[in-house]
């Protein structure tokens, strides 16, 4: 529902669309469906690094999260070099928001 909604009003409901396919992501993982956890948490990684280049005082948070659970997929799958390469990028994300 929100992706159709998203693509006909992205600055409306992206924000929605973003969660929901977080949310997806951990359902899927809590059934150790770790392959179809993935494309949810990138594509709702993808979009609140879309939404924080215009509020990024209110999506810093939601791509920093988004960061561990894409971390968390990756981990799951076996794919440590990128999973590394998102811890890496969310600590240095908390650094940054701890300093504000």
């Amino acid at each position: 529902m929100y992706e159709v909604l998203a693509h006909d009003r992205p600055a409306a409901f992206n924000q929605d669309l973003a969660g929901s396919l977080y949310n997806l992501s951990c359902q899927y993982s809590d059934l150790d469906r770790h392959e179809d956890a993935l494309k949810p948490a990138e594509r709702s990684l993808a979009l609140y690094r879309e939404l924080v280049k215009t509020r990024p005082l209110g999506f810093k948070k939601d791509v920093i999260d988004g960061l561990k659970r894409l971390s968390q997929c990756l981990t799951a799958l076996g794919r440590k070099d990128e999973a590394k390469e998102a811890r890496r990028e969310r600590r240095e994300l908390r650094a940054g928001v701890s300093s504000v």
